[in-house]
């Protein structure tokens, strides 16, 4: 491993170093809410400073500090466990796992990616589990009857529309958890906080869905021109 590389030119007499970048400790701004095209070099941003909104929990980082059009790049959020959750004993729908989405944290243009893998007992009744939008009664991005098998690992997505109050997302269903399926549609309100819910429904009781592990990826498009 080579450390400390200077950087700068190289003349007869070796490395000039005195025009090399001068390494510097990047701001990090804290604010309720997202950076803008103001968000520049006038206020003493630069290039490379951390941006995070307190009341999201989003982070961005300035690319142009330019006055008047600065980019600040939206970082990945994730949400993710691997502590395992079940349901058993019950033919009702209980939540697995539920992330909580703060009034705009997705824009108009952001996109959840949904990642799960869960294991059955294996026997031929039925185990449904799906993907809610909205709460644990809102719309299902994803439902999948399992039944003979012992586990399926799965994805899915769901994006604002260019719209924050209209979605767009699946497969809705598929067997083998990746591949065709029907697209889904719904119109909740990103501005306010809504849920992200990841459930299981027995037929029979004495079954059990056991979610082993599910991670959540929001995306967003930059902020700035």
């Amino acid at each position: 491993m080579v450390d400390n590389i200077e950087l700068g030119t190289l003349t007869s007499s070796g490395w000039d170093t005195s025009s090399a970048p001068v390494a510097a400790t990047a701001n990090v701004w804290q604010s309720t809410s997202d950076p803008t095209v103001s968000a520049d070099s006038t206020i003493g941003a630069r290039i490379g400073d951390v941006w995070i909104n307190t009341a999201t929990g989003n982070e961005f980082k300035c690319a142009v500090n330019t006055a008047g059009a600065a980019v600040w790049r939206h970082r990945p959020r994730v949400w993710q466990s691997g502590a395992a959750s079940a349901v058993t004993g019950t033919t009702s729908e209980p939540a697995l796992a539920t992330v909580t989405l703060v009034a705009n944290v997705m824009g108009a243009n952001g996109a959840l990616h949904i990642q799960t893998v869960r294991s059955f007992n294996n026997d031929a009744s039925g185990k449904t589990s799906r993907i809610r939008f909205g709460g644990i009664a809102g719309t299902a991005y994803r439902t999948t009857a399992d039944a003979s098998t012992a586990g399926i690992a799965d994805y899915i997505f769901i994006a604002n529309a260019n719209a924050t109050n209209a979605q767009v997302g699946g497969p809705a269903t598929t067997g083998a958890g990746l591949g065709v399926g029907t697209t889904v549609t719904s119109a909740v309100d990103t501005t306010a906080d809504t849920t992200l819910v990841i459930s299981g429904q027995l037929t029979d009781g004495a079954d059990n869905i056991t979610l082993l592990h599910y991670r959540a990826t929001l995306t967003r498009p930059d902020i700035g021109p």
